[in-house]
């Protein structure tokens, strides 16, 4: 997560244009790709497909799926979704739309279904604009790399001091408008303090084992992997009932994936032997 995808076509888009940071698509898997961000990655994902029953990348386009539906909730009401970002087309769009929004989003994390008129309705466009963060999982997250079973959930309000990569708006107008908000998280870490106005609303940070990030960070061992994934699936995260359709479709994700059968009997047989 985190950095943009090159597509091929150019989406149309509108006065309020969602822009999309791709990962795992494409040329962008190949190992010069993922050794510029994370070392490491790719042996990563090799044990991932060894040990699950879900190649990592289905997986990753299962997730986007579910991201699209919750878009297609937007774009149902005027919101255009852009899978090519560079600073072209970054500036052409303040030209065509001088008065636009944009709203970065992850390809794996939802956006609030009303925010279109909440957004419209903002009066002073020249400030950042943000909403909360439900963070739900089944782990908790510690900064020296190490995760235990934990249900997690908190709700980080638009007023913190750093907002998440899937809570903020910018208009063309404002003077915070750059390619750099949108391409490199700017928001999301170490931001200078900035005026705010702030919505009633919340997004969804998912944070799947799935993502770049948590590999990185938090995956020391192969087993690790089927570990995370095991402990989401079993303890599914829960989330406000504006977002009950894109929970049901991350179970039934969930449901497909599985160790394999052959690391399942290594793992019985080792813990016979430690019974004995």
């Amino acid at each position: 997560m985190g950095w943009y995808h090159i597509n091929t076509t150019i989406n149309t888009v509108s006065e309020i244009t969602v822009f999309i940071r791709r990962s795992f698509e494409g040329e962008l898997t190949k190992d010069t790709f993922y050794s510029h961000f994370f070392v490491g990655l790719p042996f990563k994902i090799a044990q991932w497909n060894r040990l699950l029953t879900v190649d990592f990348h289905d997986f990753r386009n299962e997730l986007f799926k579910i991201t699209q539906y919750n878009l297609s909730r937007l774009s149902s009401e005027g919101v255009s979704i852009q899978y090519y970002i560079k600073p072209s087309i970054f500036e052409d769009y303040k030209k065509n739309f001088p008065d636009g929004w944009v709203i970065p989003l992850d390809d794996d994390d939802w956006l609030p279904p009303n925010l279109l008129p909440a957004l419209r309705a903002v009066e002073d466009k020249s400030k950042l604009v943000c909403w909360n963060t439900l963070i739900r999982r089944p782990y908790e997250l510690y900064p020296d790399g190490t995760f235990i079973p934990k249900r997690v959930s908190k709700t980080i309000p638009g007023s913190s001091y750093v907002c998440h990569s899937c809570s903020y708006a910018i208009n063309a107008t404002s003077p915070l408008y750059n390619y750099g908000i949108i391409s490199n998280h700017w928001y999301t870490k170490n931001v200078a303090p900035v005026e705010r106005t702030l919505l009633d609303l919340n997004s969804v940070y998912l944070l799947s084992p799935s993502s770049a990030w948590f590999l990185a960070k938090y995956i020391n061992s192969p087993f690790m992997i089927p570990r995370a994934v095991m402990m989401f699936k079993e303890n599914l995260p829960d989330y406000t009932e504006e977002f009950a359709e894109e929970r049901r479709m991350l179970e039934e994700l969930f449901s497909k994936i599985d160790l394999k059968d052959e690391f399942k009997k290594g793992l019985s047989k080792n813990k016979e032997k430690k019974e004995l």
